[in-house]
């Protein structure tokens, strides 16, 4: 402060326009323990930078400042392991920076904190962006292809099975509504509060309609409770493995996600390990997020251990309990959120979607609920017409359609067994599952088999979990037979 008071004065008197660049490092984004002198004195320089910016920036003076990473020094070799160290980016790595600071147009650094690994990465996104979002590349799911040629999954002749939606396709009753025969008027915009959807839904969870809130899928539900109850540099608890996109959205606003492992149950599946993560909870933490069923186990959280959890975790504690596969499960001890959070202090969110059992991933309709308290904080950030008026239409035709989903869930649970007994006797190893996918043990090596599904035109989802097993759908019975005898021919 007092060499930058020093350095303004004597600019304005002699008419000088020059830059002051302040050196901050990754201390100025997060606290860290045993280090509050050093933490604050970055928090307290960037803050300075930004407000000489304001003070100084009419005069003619640039102020900036620049993160540094760690880099590999004398200094900073005994608190690494060798090998460790030798992977950190020398010192000059930092020079681009620097010279950015130094040359870049003056109105594009006032005021602006860069951080040297997001520039390294990608200069020019840094120079624009100057915060988390410059390290993200546009995510996309990659294109099926045959032989080098790019296929839309619509393409006759293919069958998609990489993104867990349901074989059974859409409801009638929603298809009708989507065949045009419904007098729907898409000049004007939707009802903001979503009446009839909202009544049939409070119907269904036995919650109050004011317990409810909507959003564009499941996905930008995820991301909501990210910016609703973290802050950049707070921090967020997860199952091992878990969604990548809950971590990308933990990681676009600058929120550390801790995971714990799942653990292997007496029977065969995994347990969430709920007591271990509440013996987690953190000064940082802010939010604990679970998926009910797992994804990708398939395994659910029984209620009355989600019950215990709850009685262990400080009661300001959001949970999120992501069901995007809820309405698969058949199994009644599995948590059904809408029956307990009216019965806990505990702020419990319940994060639902339209996109999978309901078979209408296109339109992108999902829903929250929660007690009352809990969510009119949640639903601050709900978009306004966040669901058109189509897309409200077909999922009120789909709750409604009975014989669709109860017909569904029985063909599930046969289908289950019937691909338990065949993998069994093929000496296949599998993880016992709830929803309308399963963890298999593919044989080596498993592009193997995924070429030889590919071949037959089926796209199974790629990626080894637990070092050994692959994602493998449960659907139709007539692809499941065609599923199992390429599977079991190998």
């Amino acid at each position: 402060f007092l060499c930058s008071r020093a350095v303004i004065s004597w600019m304005r008197e002699n008419g000088v326009q020059g830059r002051i660049v302040n050196v901050s490092s990754g201390a100025g984004r997060y606290p860290a323990s045993r280090l509050a002198p050093y933490v604050v004195s970055k928090f307290g320089l960037e803050g300075l930078t930004r407000c000489l910016a304001l003070d100084a920036g009419w005069g003619g003076t640039t102020v900036t400042a620049v993160q540094l990473g760690t880099v590999r020094t004398r200094l900073s070799r005994p608190h690494f392991r060798w090998e460790d160290h030798e992977m950190l980016p020398p010192p000059e790595s930092v020079v681009p920076l620097f010279v950015h600071a130094l040359t870049a147009p003056h109105n594009s650094l006032q005021g602006r904190i860069l951080a040297a690994w997001r520039f390294a990465k990608d200069p020019e996104a840094e120079a624009l962006l100057a915060g988390p979002l410059a390290s993200f590349e546009h995510v996309r799911f990659p294109r099926l292809t045959r032989a080098g040629t790019p296929l839309s999954r619509a393409d006759a002749g293919i069958v998609p099975l990489d993104r867990a939606e349901n074989q059974h396709g859409m409801p009638p009753r929603a298809r009708k509504v989507l065949d045009g025969s419904s007098p729907l008027d898409f000049s004007r915009y939707p009802e903001g509060d979503y009446q009839e959807l909202r009544a049939i839904l409070s119907g269904q969870l036995g919650l109050p309609g004011e317990c409810i809130t909507f959003g564009a899928g499941s996905a930008e539900l995820v991301e909501r409770a990210v910016r609703t109850f973290a802050q950049p540099g707070d921090e967020a608890l997860a199952t091992d493995p878990t969604w990548f996109m809950f971590q990308r959205f933990a990681a676009m606003h600058d929120v550390r996600v801790r995971k714990v492992a799942l653990s292997r149950r007496p029977d065969g599946g995994f347990s969430h390990n709920l007591e271990t993560i509440a013996r987690s909870v953190g000064v940082e933490t802010r939010f604990i997020y679970l998926i009910n069923p797992n994804n990708p186990t398939g395994n659910g959280i029984a209620k009355d251990d989600f019950l215990r959890f709850l009685e262990l975790l400080p009661p300001h504690i959001p949970v999120l309990v992501d069901e995007a596969y809820l309405e698969f499960s058949t199994n009644p001890a599995t948590l059904k959120g809408n029956e307990i959070v009216l019965q806990t202090d505990h702020p419990v969110i319940g994060l639902r979607t339209f996109s999978k059992f309901y078979g209408l991933a296109g339109l992108r309709i999902g829903y929250a609920y929660a007690a009352p308290q809990t969510i009119r904080l949640f639903n601050r950030l709900e978009h306004p017409f966040a669901l058109s008026s189509v897309a409200e239409a077909a999922a009120i035709a789909a709750l409604q359609d009975k014989d669709f989903y109860d017909g569904v869930r029985q063909s599930l649970d046969e289908e289950r067994a019937h691909i338990h007994r065949r993998l069994t006797e093929a000496g296949i190893g599998f993880i016992p599952s709830e929803t309308h996918y399963m963890l298999v043990e593919f044989p080596d090596p498993p592009e193997r088999i995924y070429q030889a599904f590919e071949n037959e035109g089926i796209y199974l989802s790629r990626g080894l979990f637990f070092g050994r097993y692959s994602v493998y759908p449960i659907g139709r019975r007539d692809q499941n037979a065609r599923n199992l005898d390429i599977l079991c021919s190998l």
